[in-house]
């Protein structure tokens, strides 16, 4: 046996060895603490990389020469009443702005500021009185005197809460319709509740045009100026395949005007237009409104979206010299899809990306294999062919989607039941699919000092469904005319910023399952600690 001496030893060097073990795990979490008050670094583990900035935003971020002030006044709280869709707004928020302010940390350019408005104290109230917050559930960015909102959203109930369960249920139908308008979330469907959900968040795109914003000199309005006269689609109609309402309020999100304009005898394309859309002509455009058109594209250098649909009682649209000499042809012919004839109204997505030259404006989804989906009501569209051999100098052109590999363009389309026949793919006069779709079209002009310098861009597409209400609805296609736009404008900054995808995972229960799931969960670390008990106990009575 052991002298009791010996026990008082043993007992006082576990001691020792408990304290020093204490003490090092102490020393171990100050020390690891102090180094990460020194060292930063953020590690984006989530697929694909949903925290990560791309590569255009990191380089507007290093350019910023002026701080900028990102204010968020959206409660953080644990308020069961407060509308999910601002939950989730605030945690995308958080974990994009944590990913901008570490990459412009070294200059300290961007701030984050969570801001209650009605709590007046410390850097809190510094915020609120310099920019004399007054209203929750905002986004503010700020440039020193320049202001610029994002998203701003006002409850109806007094007592602030909002969503499904609050007691104004038509809060949570503002809310989603604001979301929606102001762009940061698109793809939305239906949990299982039949509440509304994203699918994708958009905020990395609107921060960085918001940052573009607020830190330039003031300029002018843009301008997007939409042809009438024709029979082309109606810029304030809601019709889900004739209305472009969501292409206007999309223009708006972008701070682009958008304008009608008829080009009668003798006038021109506005002196301020940015942009010119031709969306989907029913009548010819007389030779005089092509020149006037030319004329913009080329002699002012200009941008131009070009939509045009097969019209049966319309052979000729009237474009073809311009089209020929911006490399294109749209040939009075239609778009057979074999596999979705028989559902003629039903939206498909048959179209495949050029894979062979890709272009930034669908470069993206084409990695990420996102459908483009179409609307049509009487055809399938029209073939935009690339004719390099005629067009003018300096001219690049890029086909940009094609039809299925079994699909055709059918020049006698207006027969009845022609299309029908599967035969007709080999018949000469038809062109075998897959068969272009889209096309972009740049050129470059030499100036005396011998610089290479824009001349003009046109982007032609055979089917206006694509960007049509219904079409601008769905993630693929926002994503493609968002891409389209900017650049066509110029904006090749933005090209490259693509929506960060949402994780969604869903559990239902009612109070009996989440009790029954409570007691499951429990189980476990209750015999854990039972055994761990006992052990202690056993070991002392030995």
């Amino acid at each position: 046996m052991k002298e009791s001496g010996d026990f008082g030893k043993e007992r006082r060097s576990r001691r020792f060895h408990f304290i020093a073990q204490a003490a090092l795990m102490v020393g171990l979490a100050i020390g690891a603490n102090f180094l990460a008050t020194r060292f930063f670094g953020r590690w984006d583990l989530a697929l694909p990389e949903n925290y990560t900035l791309s590569a255009e935003t990191k380089k507007v971020l290093e350019k910023l020469e002026k701080p900028i002030d990102v204010i968020v006044t959206i409660p953080d709280n644990v308020n069961p009443d407060q509308s999910r869709l601002l939950k989730r707004l605030l945690l995308d928020l958080k974990f994009l702005l944590a990913s901008i302010e570490e990459k412009s940390s070294t200059k300290g350019k961007v701030r984050a500021h969570y801001v209650n408005v009605f709590k007046r104290q410390g850097a809190n109230e510094e915020i609120v009185a310099k920019y004399e917050l007054r209203e929750q559930n905002q986004v503010i960015i700020a440039c020193e005197d320049r202001l610029l909102t994002i998203f701003s959203f006002e409850e109806t109930n007094q007592n602030g809460s909002l969503g499904v369960e609050s007691e104004d249920p038509s809060n949570n139908t503002r809310l989603f319709a604001t979301l929606e308008s102001k762009g940061l979330y698109g793809g939305w469907e239906e949990d299982t509740l039949g509440r509304p959900v994203p699918t994708i968040f958009r905020g990395e795109e609107i921060l960085l045009r918001a940052f573009r914003k607020v830190s330039r000199e003031p300029i002018g309005s843009r301008k997007a100026y939409f042809l009438i006269g024709h029979g082309e689609m109606n810029l304030s109609s809601w019709n889900e395949t004739r209305g472009l309402s969501e292409m206007k309020n999309f223009f708006d999100g972008l701070d682009i005007e958008s304008k009608e304009f008829m080009l009668g005898s003798g006038q021109s394309v506005p002196e301020d237009a940015n942009l010119v859309v031709i969306a989907s002509p029913q009548v010819r455009l007389s030779e005089e409104e092509a020149f006037v058109l030319q004329g913009y594209l080329s002699d002012r250098r200009g941008s131009m979206l070009l939509m045009l649909d097969p019209v049966r009682g319309l052979e000729d649209h009237g474009l073809t010299s311009l089209l020929r000499l911006w490399g294109l042809s749209c040939d009075d012919m239609r778009l057979v899809e074999p596999s979705v004839e028989k559902s003629n109204l039903a939206p498909y997505a048959t179209l495949s990306f050029n894979r062979n030259e890709m272009h930034p404006i669908v470069s993206y989804l084409a990695k990420h294999d996102i459908p483009l989906w179409l609307f049509p009501q009487a055809s399938r569209g029209r073939p935009v062919f690339t004719r390099t051999g005629q067009a003018s100098e300096r001219v690049t052109v890029t086909t940009l989607l094609n039809s299925s590999q079994a699909s055709w363009a059918e020049h006698d389309w207006r027969l009845p039941g022609i299309v029908d026949n599967p035969n007709r793919r080999s018949d000469p006069l038809n062109e075998a699919g897959p068969v272009p779709f889209l096309a972009a079209v740049e050129r470059k002009v030499r100036s005396k000092h011998g610089i290479d310098i824009p001349g003009g861009k046109l982007i032609a597409v055979g089917n206006s469904s694509l960007f049509c209400n219904l079409g601008l609805s769905q993630n693929g296609n926002r994503t493609l005319f968002s891409n389209a736009t900017h650049w066509l404008l110029d904006e090749n900054e933005f090209l490259d910023v693509p929506p960060k995808p949402i994780r969604r995972y869903e559990m239902s229960l009612d109070a009996t399952e989440y009790r029954s799931l409570l007691y499951h969960l429990g189980i476990v670390p209750a015999l854990v600690a039972l055994i761990g008990f006992s052990r202690r106990v056993l070991r002392r009575d030995s």
